[in-house]
């Protein structure tokens, strides 16, 4: 016969199961949030937002072609450029100058052209108004989606745009201009659906392009729901985003983040990273975390 005493033990020891279940059940929940979220952020930031006044559809710059178009009855968020414009390039684009002194230019004629050595890596200094991110770029990862982000950087295409997330432990993503459209998008190469866990493994190239596996630390540009590229480009902060995205690799890798991966962390997880209602564009555009310069410095071959 079991004791009083044995029983409440008993009972406690379930009790305590039980709890320890229910935590354990939330934490997947929520984590199965945050990669549905890291995934929404990632693959299209045309996003669909429920608001008091109707569904509004956002599209915040970078692609053209990542728009999900409002009916004729829904009203319409007003999105503002999220920088001033720079020059408008109307005719056929030119390599830029690589010793920092071209114009920053915000428009272009179509995508650029084959500029980088894809033989080369790069260095790219990124001075943010929360401390200095040094990204590596190797162009053996994905030579197309390299040049793109190499040729913006010393069109200064980035500077003064905004670092944000949309989710919780999502990734730092950038290159968003708002209503300022760059005027190209280009097909993006998936990449190889594989995950590194170890951060200090570097990303590896399996000689095709898109070769590298997501991880901690890496540089991708971001594709839309048509999976093009344009100017968007994001950096994996979490395993869970790593995870997210090798579920659905259309973001090709280009690099990943030789110094500064802290500052990145700390500027998601401020509040004032957050994309939210477009209610409150105006106000968060007011206070967000920017890109003051970017500098590129080629590396050598890799």
């Amino acid at each position: 016969m079991v004791s009083k005493r044995e029983a409440e033990r008993q009972r406690e020891a379930r009790a305590r199961a039980v709890e320890a279940a229910e935590r354990a059940g939330g934490r997947q929940r929520r984590r199965r949030r945050r990669i549905i979220g890291v995934m929404a952020a990632l693959v299209s930031l045309a996003m669909i937002l429920p608001l008091a006044a109707g569904i509004f559809s956002i599209v915040t710059g970078g692609n053209s072609s990542d728009s999900a178009g409002p009916t004729s009855t829904t009203p319409t968020a007003t999105i503002p450029a999220f920088v001033k414009p720079g020059r408008t390039i109307t005719g056929p684009i030119p390599c830029p100058a690589t010793d920092g002194t071209e114009l920053r230019t915000t428009t272009f004629s179509g995508p650029p052209p084959m500029c980088i050595d894809p033989a080369a890596t790069y260095s790219v200094d990124v001075a943010t108004t929360k401390g200095n991110v040094v990204l590596t770029i190797d162009p053996s990862l994905d030579a197309e989606a390299a040049n793109l982000f190499i040729v913006l950087a010393e069109y200064h295409y980035f500077e003064g745009l905004p670092i944000y997330t949309n989710a919780v432990d999502g990734p730092a993503i950038s290159g968003d201009a708002g209503s300022l459209d760059p005027g190209f998008s280009i097909a993006a190469t998936p990449a190889v659906p594989t995950t590194s866990t170890s951060a200090s493994t570097p990303a590896t190239s399996t000689g095709t392009s898109g070769g590298a596996a997501y991880r901690i630390g890496s540089v991708v540009m971001a594709a839309d729901r048509n999976q093009r590229i344009s100017t968007r480009f994001a950096v994996v902060i979490s395993q869970d985003v790593a995870d997210a995205l090798s579920a659905n690799p259309v973001n090709p890798v280009i690099g990943e983040v030789s110094s500064g991966l802290g500052v990145l962390t700390s500027i998601v997880e401020d509040p004032a990273a957050v994309l939210g209602d477009p209610a409150t564009l105006g106000s968060w555009l007011d206070n967000a975390i920017r890109i003051d310069s970017v500098s590129v410095t080629r590396s050598g071959t890799p």
